[in-house]
């Protein structure tokens, strides 16, 4: 969903999101299950803050089905995240063909045909928030439901290679000739 600056220079605009916007299916598509079978909900408020930079802030409560790490069996994951992100215009990058990027630069999005993308926002939102992997605990909580392994101990697999080993030690059980 875009919405444009132009709208926002008399005052701010509050968005109830119910979950059922069309803009919302490329997200659904993401997880595991029926698309939309997990509503995304939310209020988000957006501000014009003039000489074409814009604001979001709110809040996302979303309860996606994704899949286990382990076992691939879905898991709900409820998330709740307050949602904070600044636009600045784009008119100084597309004016150049190559552009050196400053740290300041990826704290931003960026006003596109004067329109604020919220839909990137709540999708960058959503998926920063959850973990890289997931595992489906036991009802006690200390070891995965699937393979059974401890998962409270700080390291859960260990490869059976030993790091400390030079991957030249095996040149040693070469026979050689004299």
């Amino acid at each position: 969903m875009k919405v444009s600056l132009e709208d926002l220079q008399a005052s701010s605009k509050t968005i109830e999101i119910q979950g059922d916007e069309e803009w919302l299916q490329p997200l659904y598509k993401s997880f595991v299950g029926k698309p939309g079978s997990q509503l995304l909900t939310g209020t988000i408020e957006i501000k014009s803050e003039g000489y074409g930079y814009a604001s979001i802030e709110g809040e996302l409560n979303y309860t996606p089905l994704v899949p286990c790490s382990r076992c691939a069996d879905p898991i709900s994951w409820p998330l709740s995240r307050k949602l904070e992100a600044r636009f600045k215009p784009s008119d100084e990058m597309a004016t150049a063909s190559e552009v050196d990027l400053i740290a300041e630069d990826f704290d931003y999005y960026y006003v596109e045909d004067n329109q604020v993308d919220i839909q990137q926002v709540i999708i960058d939102a959503i998926m920063t928030s959850l973990p890289s992997q997931l595992v489906q605990r036991s009802d006690d909580g200390k070891s995965c439901r699937v393979c059974g392994k401890d998962i409270s101990a700080d390291e859960v697999y260990r490869s059976k290679s030993k790091e400390d080993e030079s991957p030249f030690a095996i040149l040693k059980n070469l026979n050689l000739p004299n």
